[in-house]
């Protein structure tokens, strides 16, 4: 018995001397990135009998040991806990950063408790680079910008055209190429600035850009250099045309420079269409025209009431506009003046014959009858044939008249204008 109480008062002693249950913490504070799976490491300080983590003021965790199995009595959300009591979160979402509360007894009744800091970091964007234009088109001589810009800061970069390096960074130090001396230049930082560049320059540039990190990224740009093209223009052979009804017109125009789109339009009315080397002829009714290869307007007939103002408009590649206009000025002279002449020659003829008549006439009456004539209206107007005759010479003496007007005011050659186009 008094062994007995020997060793009770030992064990006694040795508990009122032994260290205090508690918890280790491996990391106090913990950072992640949305979607990592994240452990929250604890050690006992010795077995424990029962425990729980809690986070924003309630349980996620409860468990019981019954050596030397561990019983999870009660889990929420994606955890799970480990053997060694740690805290395995599967899949962090931003709502999931705060501080987390373990508590665990020991099995003589002792109590511990810890504390561990989630912080949770969105997830980055991944490391491009983004480039003004994939393709871009330059004139000999002028300034060009290959314009790069990355996602995140970057701490090297480099240029390079055919295989060969233009310009090269490192932090905020950049270096050109001596074959680029004074020509090439960094600007904003990852940009290249080519100065005067040649035919020689076209081709693909590649820009390369790494991060501190060792994340790397090539984006190409593609540059195309030609020479200066000449200037668009384009000029009538004649800006004003007469032409006789009937007559056959060919609106001719002198074209200089490139064109990539035109069109042909009458008095407000489209006519022709084309872009690039696709024609598209409008929707119109007038069989008549037609338009030629060399962009010139062919009127196989033109008529007094048809269009009186042609306009070509013409674009070049570039967007330089060039346009032209074109007056006609049709004159009817399908009416055949020499059968007015015709006409006055048989007038006259007929006159003549007329008074040669009337006068014989009035002369056998006065002969026939002297006593009954008193004077030359009353012989002239005695008998239908008389007043017919009068008729006929009045009809006769208007057709003269009018066929002299005709031939003085629009007959005449001096009065005619001069045609450019002529009907067959």
């Amino acid at each position: 018995m008094e062994s007995a109480g020997f060793i009770i008062s030992v064990v006694c002693f040795v508990i009122s001397y032994a260290e205090p249950f508690s918890i280790f913490v491996y990391k106090p504070e913990v950072n992640a990135t949305v979607g990592d799976r994240v452990t929250l490491p604890v050690r006992p300080s010795s077995p424990v009998s029962s425990g729980f983590w809690k986070f924003g003021g309630e349980s996620i965790v409860l468990w019981t040991v019954e050596p030397p199995d561990l019983n999870v009595a009660y889990t929420k959300r994606n955890v799970l806990l480990l053997d060694n009591t740690s805290l395995l979160l599967l899949s962090v979402t931003l709502k999931d950063a705060g501080d987390y509360w373990v508590t665990m007894d020991s099995p003589t009744g002792q109590e511990g408790k810890a504390k561990v800091t989630l912080n949770v970091f969105p997830k980055p964007a991944p490391f491009t680079i983004s480039v003004e234009g994939s393709k871009i088109n330059a004139i000999a001589g002028d300034t060009v910008i290959l314009s790069a810009s990355p996602s995140q800061e970057v701490k090297h970069g480099s240029w390079t055209f055919g295989g060969n390096a233009v310009a090269w960074w490192s932090d905020t130090f950049p270096e050109i190429s001596p074959d680029y001396s004074g020509r090439a230049a960094i600007s904003s930082k990852t940009s290249l600035k080519l100065k005067s560049v040649r035919v020689s320059d076209t081709g693909e540039y590649d820009v390369t850009m790494s991060t501190a990190a060792g994340d790397k990224r090539t984006a190409k740009i593609e540059l195309n250099v030609v020479t200066q093209p000449q200037p668009l223009s384009v000029s009538p052979e004649l800006s004003s045309i007469k032409a006789e009804s009937g007559a056959r017109v060919i609106l001719s125009v002198h074209i200089s420079g490139e064109v990539k789109n035109g069109s042909w339009v009458a008095n407000e009315e489209t006519l022709f269409q084309w872009y690039g080397t696709i024609q598209n002829t409008t929707q119109h009714e007038f069989f008549w025209i037609e338009l030629l290869p060399n962009a010139s307007l062919l009127l196989l007939s033109v008529h007094p009431y048809s269009f009186t103002e042609f306009t070509i408009t013409l674009e070049s590649p570039t967007g330089i506009s060039a346009s032209a206009s074109i007056t006609l000025q049709v004159f009817n002279f399908s009416i055949n003046c020499a059968i007015y002449n015709v006409g006055l020659v048989i007038a006259v003829l007929l006159v003549s014959v007329c008074i040669f008549f009337i006068g014989k006439h009035i002369y056998v009456k006065q002969h026939r009858a002297m006593g009954e004539i008193h004077d030359l209206l009353t012989i002239f107007c005695k008998g239908y044939r008389a007043a017919l005759t009068l008729v006929m010479i009045l009809t006769f003496c208007f057709i003269i008249a009018f066929s002299v007007i005709i031939n003085k005011y629009w007959c005449t050659p001096r009065t005619r204008p001069v045609l450019d186009f002529v009907a067959e």
